[in-house]
């Protein structure tokens, strides 16, 4: 059986624009991070090791870069991040371990508004290798006694930045 179109047939056309881009550089998805610390007394000790989640650099493949924080929106002097809650002055420091390494130690070089780890040993380096890298955190958290230290919410934003 042989069929023949309909030589009246009505025939509609469209056209779709597809795009992907692709960078030669690197990029931070910090969404991995835990950004709530938990629930602690007022007069409590400094709290170490916790959880902090991750996050994540994909850099195209040969691409030496390194990794690097700022210290929040609460600290203007350089050094750790800080926490600061809406009813009062006082700041809560903290320290955040990037796969062990201590970003609120000395030897911090200022790079685009995050702190890169100048000493070479304790850097948080790597190569791209076209897929994501996953980097865990950790916290370390200052709540001994601090003068002026209330009951309330303590908050900071802090940015992951990767420099190649």
């Amino acid at each position: 059986m042989i069929c023949i179109a309909p030589a009246s047939a009505t025939v509609n056309s469209g056209t779709v624009n597809y795009s992907l881009t692709l960078t030669a550089g690197c990029s931070v998805d910090s969404s991995g991070a835990t950004t709530f610390f938990g629930t602690y007394p007022v007069d409590s000790p400094i709290v170490f090791g916790v959880n902090a989640g991750s996050f994540q650099v994909n850099c195209a493949g040969g691409i030496n870069y390194r990794v690097g924080l700022d210290n929040g929106v609460n600290n203007t002097m350089p050094g750790p991040p800080a926490m600061k809650s809406p009813s009062g002055p006082a700041l809560i420091y903290f320290f955040i371990n990037v796969n062990g390494i201590d970003f609120g130690d000395t030897g911090l070089s200022l790079i685009d508004g995050s702190y890169i780890e100048s000493n070479t040993s304790l850097a948080i380096d790597g190569i791209g290798t076209g897929s994501a890298t996953i980097y865990n955190l950790t916290a370390d958290i200052g709540l001994m006694p601090i003068i002026g230290l209330t009951a309330g919410t303590y908050t900071d934003t802090v940015t992951f930045t990767v420099a190649w």
